[in-house]
């Protein structure tokens, strides 16, 4: 391979190693907000919540009063947690706080919602780390094959001097 070639190849890894750090640097900046919207599209709508005594089914929705600048203080509190108590009325909490069902603190409004987020982050992360391995063995199977096409090339290029020669010779 010739030094031009060697340099346009350095050159395209380099300018590739470039956006790849530019797009880790613009999704870290962003990583809070870019994690809790994933951990908001993976939470459930409704959650129930069970011990020996009670069963409470227990919902979620956006938080009326809550703004973006409530975010950096306390992004939990972007959501209000709505149940029906023993006898019939609404109750709310918001963010992490506790549930009082007929009289008595239960459980942690967004505690109860956890396993089902987690189940949904876990099925995420798989989904992720089956396409990162599709990903990898395409772009290995993609430089495999280019370089088979540069060395076959190669390769003819060699046999075509070494015949051009030799057929030349006996020409003469």
């Amino acid at each position: 391979m010739d030094k031009k070639k060697k340099i346009k190849i350095a050159a395209i890894i380099i300018s590739i190693a470039a956006v790849i750090a530019v797009i880790i640097g613009v999704i870290s900046a962003n990583s809070i907000r870019i994690q809790y919207s994933i951990f908001e599209k993976c939470m459930p709508q409704s959650a129930v919540f069970t011990n020996d005594e009670v069963s409470v089914t227990i919902y979620r929705r956006e938080n009326p009063n809550f703004s973006e600048e409530d975010f950096e203080n306390d992004p939990l509190s972007k959501y209000e947690f709505f149940y029906t108590d023993k006898d019939g009325t609404e109750k709310s909490v918001i963010g992490a706080n506790n549930i009082v069902y007929d009289g008595k603190e239960l459980t942690n409004a967004l505690g109860t919602f956890m396993p089902e987020t987690v189940k949904n982050l876990n099925h995420i992360k798989l989904v992720a780390k089956i396409i990162t391995a599709i990903v990898v063995a395409a772009v290995v199977i993609a430089l495999i094959v280019v370089w088979f096409i540069l060395w076959s090339k190669k390769e003819d290029r060699q046999k075509q001097q070494k015949y051009k020669n030799t057929n030349n010779k006996n020409n003469k």
